[in-house]
């Protein structure tokens, strides 16, 4: 018992440090209009290049939700500040009653986003010194994605984007979370934590859809790795990727 709490403890310190992490960046971003702006129009351009990647994903209605989860609630445009702060919120109330696993994913997932928030803006760095974020194309996102010049950070991110798709598909297959997810739902919004309650949602039907996640999953890290590979590489087209054909 006491490995479980110490287990659950770890998760809870973690979730806690991330989601601290994630409203520092959102604070100094409402600070800074003109980076705020920027990294809208930087996401807007990677949800559109993510959309064009996994088009046949998006085409196969068992994948649709998947991939619009990822390019509208992990890596859009959208202001997030709200859904991190409503999860600070009701922090004390998650790590005392979810599982030890549970939460942890949930650090997981902050720590992803509040790197991904990290990247964006070294990204928006890298651009400025090329012309902006106005006019964004593919010569000048891939040249600023090589100047970055992070990669093992990149390879991280990927690597915490497949152990988050892990644990929401064992999740899934739990019978007592739909349950739980739709009592939560008045609740949440009556507290004001609709935000959260959707994202939740949104993640736990994608999921549901798909049934097994491994081929998403695997079509994700074996594409992303392989954008990387020609990127760092100095490949004149790194977009322009062979793919490996979905299962059926």
């Amino acid at each position: 018992m006491s490995e479980k709490l110490s287990k659950k403890q770890e998760n809870a310190q973690r979730l806690y440090e991330q989601l601290s992490k994630a409203i520092e960046r959102h604070r100094h971003r409402k600070q800074d209009l003109e980076l705020e702006r920027q990294v809208k129009e930087l996401a807007y351009f990677q949800a559109n290049r993510l959309l064009k990647t996994y088009a046949d994903l998006y085409r196969n209605e068992s994948y649709r939700k998947a991939v619009l989860f990822f390019t509208d609630d992990m890596y859009g445009p959208k202001d997030y500040s709200k859904r991190d702060m409503d999860a600070k919120k009701v922090y004390p109330l998650m790590s005392r009653v979810l599982p030890a696993g549970m939460v942890g994913t949930l650090a997981t997932v902050m720590e992803l986003n509040t790197l991904t928030m990290k990247l964006d803006e070294e990204m928006v760095a890298q651009l400025n010194q090329l012309g902006g974020t106005d006019d964004i194309t593919d010569a000048s996102y891939v040249e600023a994605f090589r100047r970055c010049d992070n990669r093992a950070q990149r390879d991280y991110q990927l690597k915490l984007v497949v152990r988050v798709g892990k644990e929401l598909e064992r999740y899934v297959r739990m019978p007592y979370v739909s349950g739980a997810l739709k009592l939560a739902r008045k609740p949440a919004h009556l507290l004001g934590l609709e935000e959260l309650q959707d994202v939740l949602e949104r993640g736990y039907e994608c999921y549901k859809a798909m049934g097994k996640a491994d081929e998403f999953l695997f079509q994700i890290e074996d594409r992303e790795s392989k954008i990387m590979d020609a990127i760092f590489s100095g490949q004149e087209k790194p977009f322009s990727i062979e793919t490996v054909p979905l299962k059926a």
